[in-house]
């Protein structure tokens, strides 16, 4: 039988999903190709994640782990989009307060640009469209850079085969018209949605900006739960340069995106090997992965 704090996190996790919108329902699965897709069909404003349910019931999980066996430090979740998943885990930590009052003092911290994004324009989207059919014939080096102006995120990044051919295939699925709705990132919109959740009080940090700039000089002096969804090379490097030494033996690492973008998966390899850290991962579902620290390596 369910207890009334699993019902109240179904509950929130039928809300940032979108579940809860009875005229446009969002039908979910944890694969990007699907997200974007149901980005297209102009899926409800209130998705907040696209993360899955495993990945949710994972966060639930390491939470209640680190919680009950008395692990120091915050948590903090770097690459935050919409703010879902990092509600969710503020939502998980307030539960587990009513058995445990003095997780009360503990802090949830989401990093991202929290940028707004702006709507893709119909010439644009044929542009996409078209150079995603194109990619058969088109040289590495014309599509390395094409990814780039499609992904101003680390300009002159070299993305591997594998990473080309899959912003290819999203571009190949925008519709004609440009996605139908374009969801609110900005820092304002996760903060709203945290108070209406009434999840918002003083133990609530977000960081805005390049994770370059802001996880350096982040509060943070020990973490129990670290998430990181940096997608690329460098965002994932500097997650795990700058926190992962602050995460506490019998914390959990939470990469999203291991088994779904291959500059994030050699990024995590590289740091694993560099830093003696054997301990090992476990599969959330196809993509994300997450392993408990088991020793003060990288400390």
């Amino acid at each position: 039988m369910a207890t009334l704090e699993d019902a109240y996190l179904e509950l929130v996790k039928s809300g940032i999903t979108g579940s809860l919108d009875t005229e446009s329902p969002a039908v979910f699965s944890h694969t990007k190709e699907n997200a974007i897709h149901n980005i297209n069909r102009e899926q409800s404003d209130m998705i907040r994640t696209l993360v899955g349910e495993k990945r949710l019931n994972n966060i639930r999980h390491c939470v209640k782990t680190v919680v009950e066996e008395g692990v120091e430090g915050d948590f903090l979740e770097a690459g935050c989009w919409r703010g879902g998943a990092v509600l969710f885990m503020k939502a998980c930590l307030k539960v587990e307060t009513f058995k445990h009052p003095e997780a009360a003092s503990r802090r949830v911290f989401g990093a991202d640009l929290f940028k707004d994004s702006k709507k893709m324009s119909p010439a644009q989207a044929l542009v996409a469209k078209a150079i995603g059919y194109a990619s058969c014939v088109l040289p590495w080096f014309v599509l390395n850079w094409v990814v780039n102006k499609m992904i101003p995120i680390f300009p002159g990044e070299r993305y591997d085969d594998a990473t080309i051919m899959h912003y290819m295939k999203l571009a190949r699925g925008v519709s004609w018209t440009g996605p139908k709705m374009v969801f609110n990132t900005g820092l304002d919109d996760v903060s709203e949605a945290f108070r209406r959740y009434g999840l918002m009080d003083d133990k609530v940090v977000l960081l805005r900006g390049w994770f370059s700039d802001t996880l350096p000089t982040a509060p943070v002096s020990k973490l129990a739960i670290l998430r990181a969804d940096g997608d690329f090379y460098r965002s994932t490097m500097d997650i795990f340069n700058n926190m992962y030494h602050k995460l506490s033996v019998g914390g959990f690492c939470i990469v999203d995106d291991y088994n779904a973008h291959p500059e994030c998966r050699r990024a995590v390899d590289e740091f694993r090997t560099t830093h003696g850290i054997n301990e090992p991962m476990i599969e959330i579902d196809s993509e994300a992965v997450y392993w408990k620290k088991e020793s003060p390596s990288c400390a």
